[in-house]
């Protein structure tokens, strides 16, 4: 072969020429000394099962490593590549060991296409019942596995175990293709490896599946520590495997032999059977007791001796019979998917009895290429799928063909299993794409070609019986249209008299209906207005509200409409009398977040707390000082007072019925006005009180600014010699004082003042307001430094004072008929705001992100002239302070801005003012219909 290399020859072709020559050679001159297979010591392309222990050497280690791994776990898998000799190992290397070292029943199989039935007979043969019985109970549930187990070695030893070997699991892949039945063999082969089964699993598994595997979920976390993989032998193996079952059998085999074997072999894991199979035929060709190298070269070699047996055997067919073989090896093998082609078993009844057939079987199982088992067949080895080249030509020549033949097969199988069920046949596109293979040139079995006429029929039956309903449909189809015409057209007819008196008799409803909206609108507007006049300021709320508010509810459940529904909330206000105990006359005030109100007299010198949270509102407490209104923080939890003598206290009015005093001026003072969470307040120096106790106070122009210290202490920060007046409202927790001030031509100019450090005031200046305008009242957005304030000119604006930005006006809105605005309110979440108005009205309006706008209620009939408005906290109710010139009072006035609130506050049980002799009065021609039902 040197020479050849040096020639730059094909070694491949020079190496054929030479065994060919060395055959020739070998067949003149040295025959074969026995051509019997008495006890042949090896077995060719067969894998070594349990009764070849005897000649099955070199991989001693391995089984030992093995058996120990099967006694410390219970899931094993051995994977290696194809050709390797797992099964080998498996059945005459590690089953032999267990059984030696007192294993408990044995049970080995091959998955085939139907992995669960195979085990079912398996174990039923030790259980002595039947197959389906026991593939039954574990389809049902694969943990009868254990069950199972227990009773197989009721009789046994409590260490014992049923051990099951799977021997090439791959089948579960190629040729088992229920995915179903697949599943469950898989969870029954997990679940008899379980820690409390009496059970252990051992697979074999070619390693060009190990994806398929991992694909498995439970399988892949079953194979983390449980895997073991056959590499090839070591050289010491190799000669052991080679010349050890020699020796047994009383032969030799040469040196030279045995180290050309190594060569070829050491280091290639798919060899064995190739080795094995070159060895047999060494032995058929041995010199007396001898294996010699020259019979070795004269079988063909370790590439060759496999390919020369399969073809030698094929040669010497006859042309029918190569015909068969020809099918008969393209059904013995399954198409990988992305894998290498593997071996199939089929059962006889899948070929045709027939005398060539038969003859085929017969010689490829003498030649030991195939192996026959009961009623199965099956190639001997995988190794020669790929070692003969015409095999490999016959697969590769039409692979499309062969699976379409493959699911014709299973399908003809199927058939015969359900004794020729009609339901089973092929039909549609299935059927089409195998007519289209057979037409190309197929050959089938007998039973393919029966299976293959009978759906053709079938189908062509159907077709017929198919084509013959559509024609009788068709047909139903015309009579019923021309049926149909028929009555539409007669419909047609009736329907437009129909309609045209069903559109008459619509358009009089309709004008019926119109008319009847229209008065009900009418009287509804009018009953409204009654409602509010029963309200007005001028006759007492207390004898006509509950009147007044059902009516109203009445006007609007007939007719709804922003009128009415404003009649509905103006005309059930609520008014509860603040005078004092004693009767004094007090001036009534309520604070801007709706929770205090009260009153403060200069009579008593005191001031009245009342918690207006809940209605009717409950009195709470007397404050000392009662000659100015109280000033109070934006959460009403601070209140100051101012004594007759201008003494200022400090009041925590947090829990109203126990209020403390928190501090007291050391300086006379009035106009208090306190904010930034009760830390800062801000009052007008009083120089004198002359004569004591008659209100005539002497003041200055300046403007003290105190801090109050959270240790109870009070100091005095700065002063301001000439500051304008601060406005009585304050935003919640920022240091900012709005002042505003009316100078010479009648402008009113509005400062900003920052009071962060109360020692050095700094000042900024906000827009001044439009025209000659005065302020009336103002109030700030909750947790915020917009101020939303009203002028004496009728607009309101919301001005944003933010320290941190140029101040800036960021809406007007201008009230109607030359209304002028007296209080203003911002509900406690800043989305909705309030304007009473000089000429009656209160007015709600939108106020998105601060910005005022759109009209969304209108009170009527309320006190003219309202000093305070506000919000009650937590609700949509509004509440001001009225203190009427005729002496009566002082009142607290509420309004609920939900129609349905205020229908539950006007229809309490057992009570009812609108009566049928009064609905006629104000509702005439329209049903009585009481407003609280």
């Amino acid at each position: 072969m040197a020479y050849v290399a040096a020639c730059r020859g094909s070694a491949e072709e020079w190496e054929r020429r030479w065994h060919a020559v060395a055959a020739d050679l070998y067949e003149q001159h040295d025959e074969p000394s026995c051509v019997g297979d008495m006890n042949v010591p090896y077995v060719g392309l067969a894998a070594y099962g349990p009764d070849d222990t005897d000649r099955f050497f070199g991989r001693e280690r391995l089984v030992d490593d093995l058996a120990a791994r099967v006694h410390r776990q219970r899931f094993l898998a051995v994977f290696g590549p194809s050709g390797v000799g797992k099964s080998s190992i498996l059945r005459a290397g590690l089953i032999p060991k267990l059984k030696a070292g007192g294993a408990g029943p044995l049970i080995l199989l091959t998955p085939g296409p139907h992995p669960l039935s195979e085990l079912s007979v398996h174990l039923a043969r030790h259980l002595g019942t039947t197959a389906s019985v026991v593939r039954a109970e574990l389809a049902t549930n694969p943990l009868e596995i254990t069950t199972l187990s227990q009773q197989i070695l009721i009789d046994k030893d409590a260490g014992a175990a049923v051990i099951v070997v799977v021997d090439q699991f791959e089948e579960v892949f190629t040729l088992c293709h229920d995915l179903d039945e697949r599943s469950q063999f898989i969870d029954i082969l997990l679940s008899a490896a379980k820690d409390d089964s009496r059970c252990r699993t051992i697979i074999g598994v070619r390693a060009d599946f190990y994806s398929h595997c991992a694909e498995v979920s439970d399988l892949a976390v079953a194979l983390q520590d449980a895997q073991v993989t056959v590499g090839p032998m070591t050289a010491e193996e190799m000669r052991r495997a080679i010349s050890r079952p020699a020796v047994r059998a009383g032969c030799t085999v040469e040196t030279s032999l045995v180290t050309t074997l190594v060569g070829h072999a050491h280091g290639q894991a798919g060899v064995l059977p190739l080795v094995s199979h070159a060895l047999l035929e060494t032995w058929r060709r041995r010199k007396g007791n001898t294996l010699t190298l020259a019979g070795f070269q004269a079988a063909g070699g370790l590439a060759n001796a496999l390919a020369r047996t399969a073809e030698a055997v094929f040669s010497g067919m006859s042309a029918p019979q190569q015909s068969v073989a020809h099918q008969l090896f393209r059904r013995l093998t399954a198409l990988g998917d992305h894998t290498e082609d593997t071996k199939r078993r089929i059962t006889r009844a899948e070929l045709d009895d027939d005398p060539d057939t038969t003859s085929v079987v017969d010689i490829f199982a003498g030649a030991r290429l195939l192996v026959l088992d009961k009623d199965t067949i099956e190639i001997t080895h995988e190794a020669l799928i790929n070692a003969w080249p015409r095999l490999r030509d016959w697969l590769d020549a039409d692979r499309d063909g062969q699976r379409i033949h493959r699911e014709l097969a299973d399908a003809t199988a199927r058939w015969e299993t359900h004794r020729r069920d009609p339901g089973t046949l092929l039909r549609g596109v299935r059927l089409t794409v195998i007519q289209d293979w057979v037409n190309s040139g197929a050959t089938l079995t007998q039973k393919e070609g029966t299976f293959l006429r009978a759906s053709i029929t079938v189908q062509e039956q159907e077709q017929r019986a198919t084509h013959l309903r559509i024609r009788r449909q068709r047909r139903l189809i015309v009579l019923l249209l021309v049926l149909v015409i028929a009555l539409i057209a007669s419909t047609v007819v009736a329907v437009i008299a129909q309609r045209s008196a069903k559109e008459q008799r619509a358009e009089a409803l309709a004008a019926k209906s119109l008319a009847t909206n229209q008065r009900n609108t009418v009287v509804a507007l009018n009953a409204a207005k009654s409602a509010v006049a029963m309200i007005s300021s001028d006759r007492p709320i207390e004898s006509s509200s509950r009147f007044a508010g059902e009516l109203a509810l009445a006007a609007h459940a007939l007719a709804p409409s922003d009128e009415t529904r404003n009649s509905v909330l103006s005309a059930t206000v609520g008014r509860v009398s603040l005078r004092p105990a004693n009767g004094e006359q007090a001036l009534p005030f309520v604070s801007d977040n709706g929770r205090i109100s009260g009153t403060y007299s200069r009579i008593s010198d005191t001031t009245q707390l009342w918690f207006s949270g809940t209605w009717p509102p409950k009195w709470a407490a007397t404050l000392r000082g009662g000659h100015e209104p109280p000033a109070l923080t934006m959460d009403g939890s601070v209140a100051v007072t101012v004594d007759s003598v201008a003494t200022v206290r400090i009041w925590n009015v947090a829990d109203l019925n126990r209020p403390t005093q928190l501090y007291q001026l050391p300086k006379r003072g009035r106009q208090p006005v306190i904010w930034n969470g009760g830390r800062l307040l801000v009052t007008q120096e009083v120089l004198s009180t002359s004569p004591p106790g008659t209100g005539e106070w002497i003041t200055s122009e300046r403007r003290l600014v105190w801090e109050l210290t959270s240790s109870g202490q009070v100091r005095e920060r700065s002063k301001f010699s000439s500051l304008p007046t601060p406005l009585p409202t304050t935003p919640a927790s920022s240091p900012l004082l709005v002042t505003a001030s009316r100078g010479n031509d009648g402008v009113t100019s509005m400062q900003t003042w920052d009071l962060s450090d109360p020692a050095h005031p700094r000042t900024i200046t906000a827009p001044n307001l439009p025209g000659k305008a005065k302020v009336n009242d103002t109030q700030f957005f909750p947790d915020s430094d917009t101020i939303f304030l009203a002028s004496d000119d009728g607009a309101i604006y919301t001005i944003n004072v933010n320290i941190s930005q140029t101040p800036q006006m960021l809406s007007g809105f201008t009230l109607t008929n030359g209304a002028t605005p007296s209080a203003v309110a911002i509900s406690n979440d800043g989305r909705v705001a309030a304007v009473a108005g000089r000429d009656g009205r209160i007015l709600t309006l939108t106020a998105i992100n601060r910005m005022v706008g759109t009209i969304t209620g209108e009170l009527m009939e309320v006190p003219r002239g309202l000093a305070n408005l506000a919000f009650s906290p937590g609700e949509n109710v509004l509440l001001a302070s009225d203190s009427p010139g005729d002496g009566s009072g002082p009142y607290l006035l509420r309004w609920d801005l939900d129609v349905a609130r205020a229908r539950s506050r006007v229809c309490t049980p057992g009570v009812q003012a609108l009566l049928p002799p009064h609905w006629d009065h104000y509702f005439p021609g329209v049903g009585y219909q009481s407003p609280c039902d």
